[in-house]
């Protein structure tokens, strides 16, 4: 639970204990074998009086696990992740825009909590939260109170985002899918990519 780089290969085997098979044995010891060889790895953080939030989310559209879709998200404070998730989405989407509309519902979610739980301790955040999105029809939709005939379907109760938007506590962000690090938090990535993202979660 401490490592954000291992959240999605954990959540994959972990669905699993109660019926393992081979496959999956031989996945929990690759897990053990990385994490042997990466285990002076951790979350580091920044002597910093900011304490702004910032946060990446992303989602893996229609998984292979059931059809559900996967959301992952990392929220970042004093420069280093102090939030992470990889989870399942309780619905099947219909599409990849309800998917990652549904994932920037839940990273918002926790964002206000947190936001709301450091107010309780005195710290205040000199700018609102960013969030950082690779879905530009996702983005546009939460910005945008216009129901459209491909969005029409999405559940109201993720349409709150354009209310918190509109406040002006949280800004979306448009950024490229290859520099999104909650995307390992979603699904497998090739060697490569999670290579160059690992080092933003654990160093």
């Amino acid at each position: 639970g401490s490592r954000p780089d291992v959240a999605s290969a954990i959540r994959r085997c972990s669905q699993y204990a109660a019926v393992a098979a081979d496959k999956h044995w031989r996945a929990g010891k690759q897990i053990l074998r990385y994490l042997a060889g990466t285990k002076d790895f951790g979350v580091t953080y920044t002597r910093s009086d900011d304490y702004n939030l910032t946060a990446y989310c992303d989602s893996d559209y229609g998984s292979e696990e059931g059809r559900k879709s996967i959301t992952g998200y990392v929220i970042y404070a004093q420069g280093g992740p102090v939030v992470w998730k990889s989870k399942k989405q309780p619905t099947v989407a219909q599409s990849s825009c309800e998917a990652e509309y549904v994932a920037l519902a839940d990273t918002v979610k926790e964002l206000l909590w947190m936001s709301m739980a450091l107010r309780e301790l005195g710290v205040k955040q000199s700018r609102c939260m960013h969030v950082y999105i690779d879905n530009q029809a996702a983005k546009r939709l939460a910005e945008n109170a216009v129901c459209q005939e491909r969005s029409k379907h999405i559940d109201i109760r993720y349409h709150f985002l354009r209310q918190v938007i509109e406040s002006g506590k949280v800004k979306l962000f448009h950024i490229d899918t290859k520099k999104n690090v909650s995307d390992l938090l979603t699904k497998t990535t090739k060697k490569s990519v999670f290579s160059k993202l690992v080092g933003r979660l654990v160093s």
